[in-house]
Formats: structure tokens, sequence, C-alpha cells
């Protein structure tokens, strides 16, 4: 139900062009195994719905029992809360302007 990838590689001498077609083979080959992963996830659901819903509800519940810890503090001064200033939000986004645009 896979697919077939070749795995082997190849040294790449600095400078080439090739080795941005490594780049872009990695890229296919990474992308190949993400749905290879969604495949099976899939027909595992399919084969077992039941377990699979009853697994995914009890996750959920162990993941929602700590909202009522009894150690769990609502912050409402907001003195103590962290409000981002405008310099912080000014620098994420150059951040994220930068990184969405870089390639390594």
């Amino acid at each position: 139900m896979g697919f077939e990838v070749d795995t082997k590689r190849t040294v790449q001498h600095a400078g080439t062009p090739s080795a941005q077609n490594h780049a872009s083979a990695e890229t296919k080959w990474m992308k190949i195994k993400i749905a290879d992963a969604f495949a099976t996830l899939g027909s595992r659901v399919a084969k077992y719905p039941k377990s699979t819903l009853l697994i995914n509800t009890l996750v959920t519940f162990t993941c929602f029992a700590g909202v009522f810890t009894p150690n769990m503090v609502y912050e409402s001064k907001s003195e103590n809360l962290w409000v981002p200033t405008v310099i912080e939000r000014t620098a994420y986004i150059i951040i994220l302007y930068v990184l969405s645009y870089c390639t390594v």
C-alpha cells in the first residue's frame, strides 16, 4: 500500500546545482512518508472504529481532567498577566516574516 522510494544518498559537492535537486528529493521523500503514515492511520481507524473511538475518548477525558485539579488558579489581576507590548508584537511579526521567506 506504500510508495517505493529510493533512499540511497549520493555525495554532493558544494556549489553544484544538484544540491537543490537533492533537497527536493528529500522533500518528496518526506511527503511520501507523511502520506503513508496518514494512510496507515486511516486504514486502522476504518478497521477498528469502536476501539479508536474509545481510545480517543479516554485520552480526551484524561487531558480534560487536568482543568479540575485543586491547584488550578485563574489569574484575573492585570498586573500579573503578560500582555505583549507593541515592540514585542512587531518583533514577533518580523521573525515570522523572515522565517517564512528564508530557505535553508
